[in-house]
């Protein structure tokens, strides 16, 4: 999964990239600097991977000395940077499918040749921020379990899904999940944790309107209920960390009207109050702080327009895809502006220019061509649904900006399409492809991916909110005024399976839970649950499960109701 080999690493190299964002950084105590973030594809999607890239002088970086790549039908993202006590680089990433948070460790960081451990599972399921070392030795790392409101390629199994911090008490051997606090309009979590003066922890957390704060006074292992904080936020990622003189540094958007404004801020109270209030980056679209604190300093990264959910390449080379960094100190901030030999801001670390990768035209941009030309290439495909998937791929964002006639138009085109009614007649199905392509094309773009974010999140809403509801995949797209097929090609590009087969396995773990819990017959354990018969939801049961649903109760303590 990690990849160091200089001949593999060429497909990762700069001019292979479309985007790129989400950086960590971490130097070293001779002053190696590194700088990880992740790409692939033209979005966060499967395909993604993890660069890690180096620098001895902040000028000249080895681009990428290390890459956490799982293949295309797998994810790795979210990377995270860290010096532990013992001066060995840690290399932390995320992978879906198998929501976990993998890590390697380079022992001598500083040598001319890296070389890192086999990667190895720490916790499930995403971690992006810095651990921290508590004053008794414990480490404490922030890992979060998404929740079914939060946007995700594929869902997460587990049933407690909150913010958690991770525990190692033998120097990152082992590691043990404790506990998290509830939150309430949760985002992407991203949270941190700080010990404070008096022992007790402080988490915060990113939420939809802010961040929130909760409380340990245990060490981790049970928090007060998430709590909203003073601190506000658009959405997107801070960094928080104790720094040696004891003051408590954070990293956010201060005065924002969006991702701008991104602000270098101190406590001396405990986070109580803020000053200093170091504008570090007044330009749209600078997110994602991280920061380590060196002899020099505070070595901040960021990004700027990561370049991902466009459209073309045309769109992309207008977006900067720049990582940045910015070296400053305390009495910088305190200032409200450099005043230390040394200190710079704005630095560019890594800019994408022209692609070149193997995927000559990533965006298929048939824009360029007119329905008929476009029609004629998709009337080669023998697979009906792999012309819908194409359709869709290429032009699907545009399906939030058609008027409900529209949409039914198109799909009752694609239902003959999908049919086979048109046999071997070509002018027919060209006339379907191009009927469905003009009216795709005719519609405005959409502004902004929050769009698409959007149906998403209210899918998972409604089939997690109606398992016990029989809904046909025409009454689900009606609910949320999109077409039938754009709503399962989105669903099934995002998580991987079909809408059938996730509502099947969340029905199926809702029955398991009432197989184990309760008495109920399974036949009307299977009617609570959507299915349409006892012996359909058996059927299926044994499937998904590997046994009767009668055996799974007796396994669980109680009679088998057969």
């Amino acid at each position: 999964m990690l990849i160091t080999d200089q001949e593999a690493l060429r497909r990762f190299a700069p001019q292979c990239r479309v985007w790129q964002g989400v950086p960590g950084v971490a130097q070293t105590r001779r002053g190696r600097q590194f700088v990880a973030f992740y790409s692939g594809g033209v979005k966060e999607q499967y395909g993604n991977y993890c660069v890690l890239t180096y620098s001895d002088d902040g000028a000249r970086w080895i681009d990428p000395a290390a890459v956490a790549y799982a293949g295309e039908d797998a994810r790795c993202y979210d990377p995270c940077l860290w010096i532990d006590p013992q001066e060995r680089l840690w290399f932390f990433w995320s992978v879906m499918p198998r929501h976990t948070v993998w890590a390697a460790v380079c022992d001598e960081p500083d040598a001319d040749a890296l070389q890192f451990s086999a990667p190895f599972p720490v916790g499930h399921d995403v971690m992006m921020n810095k651990p921290i070392v508590l004053r008794s030795g414990q480490w404490l790392l922030p890992i979060a379990v998404w929740s079914d409101c939060i946007r995700h390629i594929s869902v997460s199994d587990a049933d407690d899904r909150r913010p958690f911090v991770c525990s190692s008490n033998d120097n990152g051997r082992t590691f043990t999940r404790l506990g998290g606090p509830e939150v309430k309009n949760r985002s992407f979590d991203e949270h941190m944790v700080l010990e404070g003066s008096d022992g007790a922890l402080w988490m915060l957390i990113r939420t939809k309107n802010g961040l929130a704060e909760s409380r340990s006074y245990d060490g981790g292992v049970t928090w007060l209920p998430a709590a909203q904080s003073a601190v506000k936020g658009p959405d997107s990622r801070f960094h928080l960390r104790r720094l040696r003189s004891g003051r408590i540094l954070l990293l956010n958007h201060y005065r924002f009207t969006g991702r701008n404004n991104l602000t270098a801020m101190l406590s001396e109270d405990e986070g109580k109050t803020w000053k200093g209030f170091l504008l570090l980056d007044e330009r749209n679209s600078v997110s994602y702080p991280d920061a380590a604190e060196t002899d020099g300093g505070i070595l901040i990264v960021y990004d700027r327009g990561r370049g991902a959910y466009l459209h073309s390449l045309e769109e992309v080379y207008a977006s900067p895809r720049e990582i940045l960094t910015a070296l400053v100190t305390e009495e910088d901030i305190l200032a409200g502006r450099l005043v230390s030999p040394g200190s710079y801001l704005k630095r560019v670390v890594n800019k994408l220019g022209a692609y070149d990768g193997a995927a000559k035209n990533p965006y298929g941009e048939w824009d360029r061509y007119d329905p008929a030309e476009y029609a004629a290439e998709l009337a080669g495909y023998d697979d009906g649904q792999a012309v819908i998937d194409r359709i869709f791929a290429d032009f699907g964002y545009r399906c939030m900006n058609i008027t409900a006639e529209d949409v039914a138009l198109v799909d009752s085109r694609l239902d003959a399409l999908l049919s086979g009614e048109c046999g071997d007649d070509l002018q027919k199905r060209l006339y379907l492809i191009r009927s469905v392509v003009s009216i795709l094309r005719s519609a405005r773009l959409p502004q902004e991916s929050s769009d698409v974010n959007f149906i998403i999140d209210e899918l998972f809403r409604v089939l997690n909110e109606t398992l016990d509801e029989k809904l046909t995949l025409d009454e689900l797209a009606s609910r949320l005024h999109v077409s039938k097929y754009y709503m399962c090609h989105l669903f099934r590009s995002r998580t991987g399976i079909s809408i059938i087969r996730y509502r099947n396995a969340r029905r199926i773990s809702r029955a398991k839970e009432l197989l184990a819990q309760t008495d109920l017959p399974a036949a009307q354990i299977a009617a609570m649950t959507g299915f349409n018969t006892a012996s359909y939801f058996g059927g299926i049961f044994r499937r998904e499960v590997g046994m009767s649903p009668g055996k799974y109760r007796a396994l669980h303590g109680k009679e088998d109701d057969r």
